[in-house]
């Protein structure tokens, strides 16, 4: 079921861009998972982090981001968690360049599953965007850079998202 309502979420927020629709299904997911202290809870913050970024709400993102880490425990010193956070960006990079965009997408969403205050970082929401470029999806690449520009807009990659707004613009 969770994984249901996340990818329903994630076509609803991101493929159809219909952010209304998105938090109807949050909700119904809200009611099922939001009490539990598993990878379904902290998953279901996270989307509802990434929700309240992409309607510009950062200080409601930046407690669903909170929260969602609490419950998505790795149980990892921080050595693992950076090892496990290089490993994924460095496959999605290589995916990314190699145009495998199925396995980029897989490494992004395991990435932000295990490590859902990244978003707020920069560089997986730079690369989320270059992913929705490669999909020659446009707007979604620029509602993904305008989450965090909302989120962090102090964030060392910010520069890198106003660029791929400007080319998502164009």
């Amino acid at each position: 079921d969770s994984l249901l309502y996340s990818n329903l979420f994630s076509s609803a927020l991101n493929e159809l861009l219909e952010t209304a629709e998105a938090g109807k299904l949050l909700e119904m997911a809200g009611e099922q998972f939001q009490d539990g202290h598993d990878v379904h809870a902290a998953n279901l913050h996270r989307i509802r982090g990434d929700w309240h970024a992409r309607r510009g709400d950062a200080a409601a993102a930046l407690a669903a981001y909170q929260l969602a880490t609490q419950k998505r425990a790795l149980g990892l010193n921080v050595a693992q968690q950076n090892a496990r956070r290089g490993a994924y960006s460095r496959s999605a990079e290589a995916y990314l360049r190699e145009g495998d965009l199925p396995l980029a997408a897989e490494q992004l969403s395991q990435w932000q599953q295990d490590f859902p205050q990244d978003k707020l970082e920069g560089y997986l929401s730079t690369l989320l965007a270059r992913y929705w470029m490669a999909r020659s999806r446009p707007a979604v690449a620029l509602a993904v850079a305008g989450d965090l520009l909302t989120l962090a807009p102090q964030s060392p990659y910010a520069d890198r998202l106003v660029l791929l707004r400007a080319e998502a613009e164009e």
